[in-house]
């Protein structure tokens, strides 16, 4: 038999919807606050009864929930003009599954930020070209983030966007090949040049060869002697739309934003003081949310309504079997800021005043050895193996390092505001509840799909 529900009839509806009488006999009241009629022939069984706020929230926990939902509009990206144009978006969704770009033709970002695995491509750690030994992280919700890479390597998404098309591990393309497929391909020069105008005459191959890039690992490779070989104001050309396309990426990238968790239902209605919204929560994950915002402390580094800091931390882990060599996190990325061509303080920045600022006093320390990024809690259950390395394939599995705090550290020190949760069973479980109730149901759908 076909499973059916109805609401029950309009006048008993509209009678018991404020929850002041009794459902009917043979219903039930759901989490809209309304009675269904149930065949129990079916073992269907109806939405979770209202139960509202069933957890203690005192007036200190209750301030620090209330402003971490809803997420806040995106921050501007100032060294991107084109940051939220949406026909830069266009051209950069485009660009973002574009498989031509890669060294083998096979690749495009999309095969490591799959769009069905919230963009990223649930392995502990990156295989493009080459296996490349870091987690592939989520892209969604990345315009909230300050700095960009697991290290913060980069101060901006679209400084970001061109390293894997260069990198050996990823794409491993160049950036002349890649100015070559726009100028060549009717569709994306055309979507290009209504962005930023024209590109520049490639078709001198003395001037333009082929394919060239700078590749300070391989200085006498024939792409690094044809990059050099080519005269200052050409480079700049080629530079130069390499790094729109970097912006159009950026550009999409920024709609990818996902909101609606039922943590975000929740303070909502906690906000409202409805029932039936804060129902969103089941008990253990209210119970978790006082542990989160309480006792263990997670706010410290894992605030806001992104569920991520500006911080860089060392949470002291080992090493393991697929990490092929020593990742130094922070530290090394100091250096990276300071020499990318691509950075928002660089000759490429629509605004290099900002990025100069943004860089101002930064400077690497010991402490900075093997930390990394704190990344977003929103999602935690479609971004699967976890931290940087991929050290752990689930929540428990992470819960249970940070209540024990008992691996070697590899590389640098454990951060010493991080001591060993000692919670109980029930109390991670709890914990893993309300984490889970940070994730929203599908991933942000672009144009495409």
């Amino acid at each position: 038999m076909e499973t059916r529900w109805f609401h029950a009839a309009l006048a008993a509806a509209t009678l018991v919807g404020c929850g002041d009488e009794p459902c009917p006999i043979g219903s039930i009241r759901a989490v809209d606050g309304l009675c269904y009629l149930f065949e129990a022939d079916t073992g269907q069984r109806p939405p979770a009864p209202v139960q509202g706020l069933v957890v203690d929230l005192d007036a200190d926990i209750r301030a620090r929930v209330l402003p971490t939902s809803p997420l806040p509009a995106l921050p501007a990206s100032p060294s991107n003009r084109v940051a939220d144009d949406p026909g830069a978006a266009a051209l950069g969704e485009a660009l973002f599954f574009e498989p031509r770009f890669s060294r083998s033709g096979q690749l495009s970002c999309a095969s490591c930020h799959e769009p069905e695995r919230f963009y990223g491509d649930g392995k502990r750690v990156a295989f493009g070209e080459e296996l490349y030994p870091r987690n592939t992280g989520s892209l969604v919700n990345v315009a909230y983030y300050n700095w960009v890479l697991w290290d913060g390597g980069c101060d901006t998404i679209w400084c970001q966007a061109n390293q894997p098309l260069e990198n050996r591990h990823e794409m491993n393309a160049d950036r002349m090949g890649v100015v070559h497929i726009l100028a060549s391909d009717a569709g994306l020069r055309s979507s290009y040049e209504m962005v930023f105008g024209a590109l520049p005459d490639l078709s001198d191959t003395e001037r333009f060869p082929e394919h060239a890039r700078p590749d300070h690992l391989d200085p006498e490779g024939a792409l690094n002697l044809d990059w050099e070989a080519m005269t200052s104001n050409d480079q700049v050309l080629v530079n130069t739309a390499f790094a729109n396309v970097a912006k159009a990426l950026e550009a999409y990238q920024r709609t990818l934003v996902s909101t609606e968790s039922p943590y975000d239902t929740f303070v909502a209605g906690l906000a409202e003081e409805d029932a039936v919204q804060m129902s969103a929560l089941s008990p253990a994950a209210q119970r978790g949310l006082v542990l989160f915002f309480g006792e263990a402390g997670c706010t410290r580094c894992h605030s806001g309504a992104h569920f991520a800091s500006d911080q860089f931390v060392n949470v002291g882990l080992d090493t393991r079997s697929w990490l092929l060599y020593e990742d130094n996190g922070r530290f090394e990325a100091i250096e990276d800021l300071y020499e990318d061509t691509f950075v928002a303080s660089g000759d490429y920045s629509d605004d290099r005043e900002w990025g100069i600022q943004k860089l101002d006093g930064l400077e690497q320390t010991e402490t900075m050895q093997a930390a990394f990024r704190v990344p977003t809690l929103r999602n935690l259950t479609h971004t699967a193996p976890y931290m940087h390395g991929g050290h752990f394939d689930t929540l428990a599995e992470v819960l249970g390092h940070y209540n024990r705090l008992e691996e070697t550290t590899f590389e640098g020190v454990r951060d010493p505001r991080l001591a060993p949760l000692a919670l109980s069973d029930a109390a991670l479980g709890d914990l893993e509840a309300f984490l889970r109730s940070l994730s929203t149901e599908a991933a942000p759908r672009g144009r495409r799909r």
